[in-house]
């Protein structure tokens, strides 16, 4: 964060966490709306580059569906002493689940400002090929409203589709964007 604070989740514990001047603080954060289960929990971390102004993170975490389970890439707010986290909007969500096995989920903001996201598979093999699918995929999104980020591959076409940039991805771990702008995943 500006001024040198470190931010952190816990994925098994579902915790939200500076680091200041040595001490370690929890952020009040509703870790119980977080499904953890296996390699699924409060996983990515994102800072918005415009948080000295707008105060906003972004985090992609288990949640609860009526039914059952997903992940989703959350937008949340921090109050200015950085002890509490509100809940702005769910930005995407419906990613699929199983048993908690790879729940992928990495976050980065770009550039030129759009909202990177990795995910996992779910250990169900067809997922990364699947199209309506948003499981083995990066994803890209404007990170204010959740819409499909216009240069998307299938931007133009409907359902879940239009979200992904990239497919047929195991279970993506990391995001990165290189000096020459190009975007990578592992």
């Amino acid at each position: 964060l500006p001024g040198g604070t470190l931010i952190f989740t816990q994925r098994d514990r579902a915790t939200l966490s500076v680091l200041k001047k040595g001490k370690v603080r929890r952020v009040a954060f509703p870790k119980s709306s977080v499904w953890v289960s296996g390699e699924t929990g409060l996983m990515g971390l994102e800072v918005d580059p415009g948080f000295a102004d707008n105060r906003r993170i972004y985090t992609c975490q288990g949640g609860f569906t009526g039914g059952g389970h997903d992940v989703h890439v959350t937008a949340w707010t921090l109050d200015k002493k950085l002890r509490t986290a509100t809940m702005d909007k769910v930005l995407v969500g419906g990613f699929p689940t199983s048993s908690g096995r790879h729940g992928g989920c990495r976050l980065m903001v770009t550039t030129d400002g759009s909202l990177l996201v990795g995910t996992g598979d779910a250990a169900i093999g067809t997922n990364p090929r699947d199209l309506d699918s948003l499981g083995g995929k990066t994803l890209r999104l404007d990170r204010f409203s959740g819409a499909p980020w216009p240069g998307n591959p299938f931007a133009g076409e409907s359902g879940p589709r239009r979200f992904v940039h990239t497919y047929g991805h195991r279970n993506v771990q990391g995001v990165a964007q290189r000096a020459d702008g190009t975007l990578w995943s592992i």
